[in-house]
């Protein structure tokens, strides 16, 4: 399915079995996440809490690495495509 596709229909994702199961585990990770929290002492809250920024920052700059990777991508092939459209 072509993106735009899928930013105008937004529920077909959310309305997936995959989506649902996915939600599920989360929600589940998430209540045993905040058991492991309750246990630690505010040291080692706040050890997790820069552990899991810059993990969430190391995680962004790769999202933004792959993003940009793909749309120069994109472009060339929108490029190519233009050329050869007009070859024909």
């Amino acid at each position: 399915m072509l993106i735009d596709v899928r930013m105008e229909r937004p529920d077909i994702y959310t309305n997936s079995r995959r989506s649902k199961k996915l939600t599920a585990e989360f929600k589940q990770a998430e209540v045993n996440y905040q058991k492991v929290i309750h246990t630690l002492n505010d040291y080692q809250r706040k050890l997790m809490a820069f552990y899991e920024t810059a993990r969430d920052d190391l995680y962004a700059d790769d999202c933004e690495v792959f993003y940009r990777a793909g749309l120069k991508d994109g472009l060339r092939l929108k490029s190519a495509i233009r050329k050869a459209l007009k070859n024909i």
